[in-house]
């Protein structure tokens, strides 16, 4: 299975599969027909790239994110039990 998710993404994987298909001259003139030539404005996309300041601000912003989800999730939990069954969210489980 390949996934892919966000517009570059889905364009990488999408020449990635034609290169399977076809061969990778192919996928190469499909990335020229579709002038696909991605300059990202910023060199921070790998660890290998990213300064000390921006790891540790993307890192601190994932645990926030992460942490933030659960207390949703256990809030929930616990008040489920006393809510009416139509308030129940429909993600719940």
């Amino acid at each position: 299975m390949i996934t892919a998710a966000g517009v570059s993404a889905g364009i990488d994987m999408a020449l990635y599969v034609a290169s399977l298909i076809a061969d990778e001259e192919e996928a190469k003139a499909i990335q020229l027909a579709i002038e696909y030539d991605p300059h990202p404005p910023f060199t921070a996309g790998s660890l290998q790239q990213a300064s000390p300041a921006t790891i540790a601000r993307a890192k601190h912003r994932l645990q926030s994110e992460a942490l933030s989800e659960v207390g949703s999730q256990l809030r929930e939990s616990i008040l489920r039990p006393f809510l009416p069954q139509e308030d129940w969210s429909e993600n719940a489980e």
